[in-house]
């Protein structure tokens, strides 16, 4: 250890037994950062698809928006941790376009990109992409949501529909497939003579570098042309697949109309991951359907991984066999055969009331407690409004957020309903993990909203609705928490017959990309620690301050502005070498002012640590010989001291500064 990193850890050490004094003296645990917010410009705006928190920092989320053409885009928005907005872009193939999941695309520990699918129904003059009908489109973009390839999938006499990506951990190249695959889920229609056709469900697995198709497969599952589609997939991590030993299966689920018209049941398929072939043992397709002519399917799966019954399903939807012909909320838990069903329930509003499951995730635990991980699921839920409106969480419909627990499907605790007097739906929900205990700390959910109060706008038909929550499921406004009733549904699946085809059509269209500044925060909690910034993008570079939804005509690309918390080199003597920080104290929510001097050209960092000693945010950058400048952006630390520590050439600077109250 040399003589500045003595210097630097004595420091710290001294700065934390005084604040352990002041702990003790009547400090607390302070709440995590919560957050809600809307993207959108002047036209309605959706979160159709996923959101995901982001290795590198803050979240991501996709959807559609009508404010930059008439018909859909692509939409997809990038925030910091506080839920800023760090980029956004629409993307227009030609014709309506809406994106319907995001997933993160990792090396090692490092973000390098998202993959988003969809639909389009392209209808520019290009002879190879011009076709009437919708296709499935699949886009990857870096890291910055810069456009590396983006390609479509079907015929024009079909129609093709994506609902969920997946990223594969495995893979086989000897045959034809490998790790970092994307496999998309959805449905397809048979082939149309009049109008529309009835549906296949339909799987497209393609390489993760190029788009190039590994396989595709549709699933009928009557032969005699009745519906049937996927929703959601997710890949067979810890069971063995039946007959391979480096690709692991897909397990798909969805619905179908196999049993008769009027009559949907929930579809489950497992198949292998480098054929698309349904493996013959053990039984690998079910329907789960009641008696009768009511409607269940399922919305999305995932396999459980924390457990002592890891490489169960989980699987949540909607079903209107539980209650009084109105949606309730279903769950079911199967074992690796999908035959083999663990336990189901449905729950919802005691009265003829809506409610619809989403999106389900695990919730990961602390060690040792990891075997009591549970669920959370999200979608919507129209509950009763409370004796005085305003209050929030009680309109339409509200997004919800119901802890599970996955042993007997049990619920844990009250419902939480976010929204206000119009309609609020969630479509994804994730957890938000703590790198340190790796352990859930709280929630981010996506949808969108139509409640005039949150969006602001009484002539802004809707908006993307992001939510962030604590562990405890509280964002700081427009929310509620109400009790829910479930109720037991002992229904047993069937195993249908199932007829394969396949699309092999892929297609390259033009795609403009257009930088959009839409936002607009409802509430933001700034207490608990201070998070770290997410390393620039600046060809779409936005303020970190929120502000309202601006014109759909406003485009910023500053790439000579100092972006708050990122840092710009500037003018400006700065004596001795010494490293300056102004002003100090310094007010939350202000600039804080970095200047230091490099003898030489080289590598200077900037590193910020909380009182114990823990690194919250460190900027690398090449600066040039001389003075530069770091500015850095202080919105959201909570009042106390913090060390700013300086790394220049061999010259290692600390400075002690206090944040005050905004």
């Amino acid at each position: 250890m040399n003589a500045n990193n003595r210097r630097v850890t004595s420091f710290l050490f001294s700065l934390l037994g005084a604040v352990c004094v002041l702990l003790a003296a009547g400090g607390g645990t302070a709440r995590a950062q919560t957050f809600q917010y809307v993207f959108g410009g002047p036209q309605a705006e959706a979160g159709r698809g996923g959101v995901r928190p982001v290795k590198e920092g803050g979240y991501v989320a996709a959807g559609e928006s009508f404010s930059q053409n008439q018909n859909a885009d692509i939409y997809v928005v990038r925030t910091d941790n506080t839920g800023a907005l760090a980029w956004s872009f629409t993307y227009d193939i030609g014709g309506n376009d809406s994106a319907t999941d995001i997933e993160e695309l990792v090396d090692n520990t490092t973000t390098i990109g998202f993959v988003v699918c969809g639909v389009t129904q392209n209808t520019r003059a290009n002879p190879m992409c011009t076709i009437p009908s919708r296709d499935i489109f699949i886009m990857r973009i870096d890291r910055c949501g810069n456009v590396m390839w983006v390609k479509t999938y079907g015929d024009s006499l079909r129609d093709e529909i994506a609902w969920d990506v997946l990223v594969t951990a495995t893979g086989d190249p000897m045959k034809g497939t490998a790790p970092g695959d994307f496999v998309v889920a959805g449905s397809t229609t048979k082939v149309r003579i009049v109008g529309t056709g009835p549906r296949d469900a339909y799987l497209l697995r393609v390489d993760g570098l190029n788009g190039n198709i590994r396989w595709d497969r549709t699933y009928d599952a009557d032969s005699i042309g009745r519906d049937d589609y996927f929703y959601s997939l997710d890949e067979a991590l810890i069971t063995a697949p039946p007959d391979s030993t480096t690709t692991h299966d897909i397990v798909a689920v969805g619905g179908t109309n196999a049993f008769g018209p009027g009559d949907v049941g929930g579809l489950m398929v497992r198949v292998n991951g480098n054929t698309g072939l349904i493996g013959a043992a053990p039984e690998n397709i079910a329907i789960y359907d009641a008696p009768g002519n009511d409607d269940e399917d399922f919305r999305s799966v995932q396999e459980l991984r924390y457990r002592t019954f890891a490489g169960d399903f989980i699987m949540t939807g909607r079903t209107r066999s539980a209650g009084a012909g109105d949606w309730d909320i279903w769950v079911v838990r199967t074992f690796p055969d999908p035959m083999n069903v663990a336990v189901e329930r449905a729950f919802g509003d005691v009265d003829d009331n809506d409610e619809e499951g989403y999106c389900v995730r695990e919730v990961r635990q602390p060690a040792p407690y990891m075997v009591d991980s549970n669920l959370i699921v999200t979608g919507y839920a129209t509950p009763d409004p409370p004796p005085f409106m305003g209050h929030g969480g009680r309109g339409l419909k509200d997004v919800f957020l119901q802890e599970i627990e996955p042993l007997n499907l049990n619920l844990v605790g009250e419902m939480h309903v976010y929204g206000d007097s119009g309609v609020d739906w969630g479509w994804s929900v994730s957890t938000v993990p703590d790198d340190r205990p790796r352990s859930t700390v709280g929630y981010v959910v996506a949808g969108f909203t139509q409640s005039k109060q949150i969006i602001g706008n009484a002539a802004d038909p809707q908006q993307l609705y992001l939510i962030k929550t604590d562990q405890a499921k509280v964002s700081g406004c427009y929310e509620d928490s109400i009790p829910i009733a479930h109720v037991e549904t002992p229904w047993l699946p069937e195993k249908p017959k199932v007829a394969y085809g396949t699309i092999r059509k892929v297609c390259t269209p033009p795609i403009t990309q257009v930088c959009q500044r839409w936002q607009r925060r409802v509430c933001y909690n700034a207490l608990g620690l201070l998070q770290r910034k997410i390393p620039p993008c600046p060809n779409c570079m936005v303020d970190s301050i929120p502000r309202d939804t601006m014109p759909r005509d406003t485009i910023i690309m500053p790439h000579d502005t100092v972006h708050p918390g990122l840092g710009k080199l500037g003018l400006g003597p700065v004596p001795g070498g010494a490293v300056l920080s102004y002003p100090n104290p310094v007010r939350s929510g202000s600039i804080l002012n970095i200047e230091y001097t490099l003898e030489a050209a080289g590598r200077a960092s900037v590193s910020v640590y909380d009182i114990t000693g823990a690194v919250l945010y460190r900027h690398l950058s090449d600066s040039p010989a001389g003075s530069s400048r770091f500015n850095l952006e202080t919105d959201g630390w909570p009042t106390g001291v913090y060390l700013i520590q300086v790394n220049a050439g061999e010259r290692s600077e600390t400075r002690r500064i206090v944040v005050g109250a905004p």
